[in-house]
């Protein structure tokens, strides 16, 4: 987050303000009252400022309502409120004494920020204070709704306050920084750490290919964040699984061994037999496959108090004209290769296949939720 909010400066109108004579030509010995004096330049929190005249008996005006004036002897009295906006606003003083007039401008700067924060950040889960270069013309409030994130600005620099994170899970949060009530910055914040808070167990859900009903499987995400694996209960093995800390994003990609199982051969189950589970996705039920590394599907990292951490898959983009939908747990007949050569195409040859899956955190409340199933 880098505000620039600019202001225009008219230094010698502001000043000196701008004289016009009516009704006495130049060179008359009265050529009627002067402005000796002129405090009317403010910063956006407003204030009082002066006129000094050199006569009694002006009457003054204002061409803004935000703007207003009172005159006491030779002294005009300018008032001006507390101003948010982004652009600097002026307003115009009439002075007359019923022979000449005169006229004054009255300036308020707008807002002006100058920081070197972001609009987000993500923080490992240590309690820490980060300090920024941060500077206003404008009074600051600082607001958030979360105990362990708070801010405060101080000499040019603003330090973002934060607790250590035990909870166990991402926490996200955000403050907002105030200039006059009016304008504002949002700075998002997250702590997490993925062998803490990210990596744990969760459940595998999605509609079946057919989409009549919700598979739900026991899973579990390992490893560390640059090398992640995914496991499937009953089956005897793990898949990597990539994960992207920038995005908070994991990927799951075809051709990826997951282990072996021991697997009916036909749908009476009469008999048994030890098959190989690799992955592998369709586009569609009765549409093409592909057990390839490179298709895959990608799914961002989310987390609410409802439903805890849910990752739901979508296709990644980089199967061409095609969109991977279905994510297959597919029989082979080898360990080592998957290819057409080995893969198992009669009687029961995979063990499911799931619609745009999703894993949610088995710690979650109410955890396996089949309505998250797409």
């Amino acid at each position: 987050m880098k505000t620039y909010r600019y202001s225009y400066i008219l230094l010698t109108v502001l000043s000196l303000g701008l004289a016009v004579a009516c009704g006495d030509p130049a060179g008359l010995e009265d050529p009627g009252f002067r402005i000796t004096a002129s405090d009317v330049l403010f910063q956006p929190e407003g204030g009082t400022g002066t006129i000094t005249l050199d006569a009694e008996g002006v009457s003054a005006a204002s061409d803004k309502d935000w703007c207003q004036v009172s005159v006491s002897g030779k002294t005009v009295t300018v008032t001006v409120p507390s101003y948010g906006g982004a652009y600097a606003r002026s307003a115009e003083i009439s002075l007359s004494d019923g022979r000449a007039s005169r006229r004054a401008l009255v300036y308020q700067y707008a807002v002006v920020v100058d920081s070197d924060m972001s609009a987000s950040y993500a923080f490992d889960d240590a309690a820490r204070v980060e300090d920024f270069s941060f500077r206003t013309n404008a009074p600051v409030e600082v607001l958030s709704d979360f105990d362990w994130l708070d801010g405060d600005y101080a000499d040019g620099r603003f330090y973002l306050r934060i607790a250590e994170n035990r909870t166990g899970d991402i926490r996200r949060g955000y403050l907002v920084i105030s200039y006059q009530g009016e304008l504002s910055d949002t700075v998002r914040v997250s702590q997490s750490e993925f062998g803490k808070d990210i990596a744990g167990q969760y459940y595998l859900i999605g509609y079946t290919g057919s989409r009549e009903s919700v598979s739900v499987y026991e899973a579990e995400i390992t490893g560390t964040a640059d090398a992640a694996w995914l496991s499937i209960a009953g089956i005897d093995g793990k898949m990597p699984i990539a994960y992207n800390d920038v995005e908070r994003s994991f990927t799951i990609s075809g051709g990826q061994y997951l282990g072996s199982i021991t697997a009916p051969v036909t749908e009476d189950g009469t008999s048994t037999r030890e098959r190989y589970v690799w992955s592998t996705f369709l586009d569609s039920p009765d549409g093409n496959i592909n057990f390839t590394s490179a298709v895959g599907m990608k799914g961002i990292l989310d987390f609410s108090d409802a439903h805890g951490k849910v990752i739901t898959f979508s296709d990644d983009g980089r199967w061409k004209t095609y969109k991977a939908q279905i994510f297959r747990l597919q029989y082979f007949t080898s360990a080592s290769e998957a290819s057409n050569r080995y893969r198992v195409r009669t009687g029961v040859y995979m063990l499911d296949e799931l619609w745009n899956p999703v894993l949610q955190s088995r710690r979650a409340p109410g955890a396996p939720d089949l309505n998250l199933a797409q």
